[in-house]
C-alpha cells in the first residue's frame, strides 16, 4: 500500500482502498469490495506472472545471466524511484512500475532455471 494524493492504494489491484474499523477494504479487481491484508496479494503475483509471459511470448525463455543482468538493472531502477519519492517528492506510482517490473523478472528467472534443470535432467525444483 501506498499513499498519492492524500489517498490510499492496494499495491494488488492499484486501486483505493479505506479502512472500516480495524479492518482495510478495497474495491478489488471485480469491483467488489474486499479485504486488503498487508503482504504480497493473489492479484500482484497474478500481474507479474502475466508481465513475465508477456514478456517470454516476446523474447522467448532468456538466459539466466541475461536474466540476472536485467534483474540487476531493474533493482537500481527501483532504488532510483524509492529514493525520489522518498526524498525528492518523486511519484510513488513509479515505485510500484519498478516492483512490477522486478517481479516479472525474476519468475522469468525461475522460468528459465527450471527449463534448464529439466532439460538437464537435474529437476529438483517444486512446482510453484
Amino acid at each position: 500500500m501506498y499513499p498519492h494524493n492524500g489517498l490510499w492504494w492496494c499495491d494488488g489491484c492499484n486501486r483505493e482502498y479505506w479502512q472500516e474499523g480495524n479492518s482495510w477494504f478495497c474495491c478489488g479487481v471485480d469491483g467488489d469490495a474486499r479485504s486488503v491484508h498487508f503482504e504480497a496479494s493473489s492479484c500482484l503475483f497474478d500481474r507479474w506472472r502475466g508481465k513475465a509471459s508477456d514478456n517470454i511470448e516476446k523474447w522467448g525463455l532468456q538466459r539466466e545471466e541475461t536474466l540476472l543482468l536485467a534483474i540487476q538493472e531493474e533493482l537500481g531502477e527501483l532504488t532510483q524511484a524509492h529514493l525520489e519519492a522518498t526524498h525528492e517528492g518523486g511519484d510513488p506510482g513509479r515505485v510500484a512500475e519498478e516492483l512490477d517490473d522486478l517481479g516479472a523478472l525474476l519468475i522469468q528467472l525461475y522460468e528459465s532455471h527450471r527449463n534448464r534443470s529439466l532439460q538437464a535432467g537435474t529437476e529438483g525444483d517444486r512446482d510453484v
